[in-house]
């Protein structure tokens, strides 16, 4: 489980001054305003195939929201951005099953050097989002972490329209959940690697 560090407060306020500087303040009165704390429950899944199509490994965990994550997601509320396609990163600091990192995307994601493309992002879990994809592992190696990130377009673009030239080009897409295996998860060439990603809100007392 995971606790995002925001509040649900009765009222807000939104002035576009801030001292004469011509930025944006957001300013929210905490006053006698009822609070709630919403809470990420973060949760992987990752399993290996042999070519036979059997079940080599299996293994699920628990992953943490980053620090742009919540930024992300406050920026997301406030419209600064239009969010984009998903994609998995998989891991290892010395021994990448993949010439760099291993990424699974959504089919319409701008990264070029995917693995796989796809990806599929639904509501099949209750409150929340689920990514699940697959790739196979071009070599041996072993996976470490794994991450979660997405693109993203300007406010003006509409959700619908945000890929490919729209896309905001940022080189290295920061992380919105990473996480570390409790064991790394060795592979061999011709493994099918399947991650399943369930992100789910929840609001508690």
């Amino acid at each position: 489980m995971l606790a995002i560090a925001l509040a649900v407060a009765a009222v807000f306020s939104y002035s576009s001054h801030d001292g004469g500087n011509g930025g944006e303040a957001l300013s929210a009165s905490a006053q006698g305003a009822q609070r709630e704390a919403i809470d990420l429950h973060g949760h992987r899944k990752i399993e290996v195939s042999r070519p036979s199509g059997e079940i080599a490994r299996s293994i699920e965990f628990d992953n943490e929201l980053t620090g742009f994550g919540v930024a992300d997601l406050v920026a997301m509320l406030l419209g600064y951005y239009s969010s984009g396609p998903w994609s998995l990163a998989i891991m290892s600091p010395d021994a990448s099953p993949c010439p760099s990192i291993c990424r699974i995307t959504e089919p319409d994601s701008s990264i070029p050097d995917a693995e796989s493309r796809n990806l599929v992002t639904d509501n099949s879990v209750e409150n929340g989002m689920r990514l699940h994809g697959s790739m196979i592992a071009p070599n041996a190696g072993e996976i470490v972490f794994v991450s979660t990130t997405h693109e993203y377009c300007e406010p003006t673009v509409a959700t619908a329209d945000c890929s490919g030239s729209n896309v905001v080009e940022l080189g290295t897409w920061p992380r919105f959940t990473t996480a570390e295996l409790p064991t790394p998860l060795q592979l061999e060439a011709g493994h099918q690697v399947i991650v399943t990603v369930d992100l789910v809100f929840s609001i508690a007392p």
